[in-house]
């Protein structure tokens, strides 16, 4: 039993993974298609993960729009601003998502 549950988690944050490489790369083909296409990915990729409880997303890595759907890229869809204690991203459409930095780590 702890073999299959280990092959499902693996081959969900596979999944995950792939999705969110084709959300980066419909998003910086910049047109509206694309983007729509990118937010399918993202909202799929976190169904994923909900279901398997598989904690693929990395936050630090990728930025998702809470309520956008969207695989955040500065430069691109959204804007960055930096603090001693937090990044905060602003996504194009004004909603902000906030990463807190433990500075204990660094």
């Amino acid at each position: 039993m702890k073999k299959n549950k280990d092959l499902i988690k693996k081959i969900t944050k596979f999944r995950v993974k792939r999705l969110l490489e084709l959300a980066r790369i419909a998003i910086e083909k910049n047109n509206k298609e694309d983007e729509e296409l990118a937010k399918r990915y993202v909202k799929l990729a976190r169904q994923i993960n909900k279901h398997y409880k598989a904690n693929a997303i990395n936050k630090k890595e990728n930025v998702l729009c809470k309520k956008c759907n969207i695989l955040l890229i500065p430069g691109i869809n959204a804007n960055v601003r930096v603090s001693s204690k937090s990044v905060v991203y602003i996504c194009k459409n004004g909603h902000q998502n906030k990463i807190f930095v433990d500075s204990r780590k660094t």
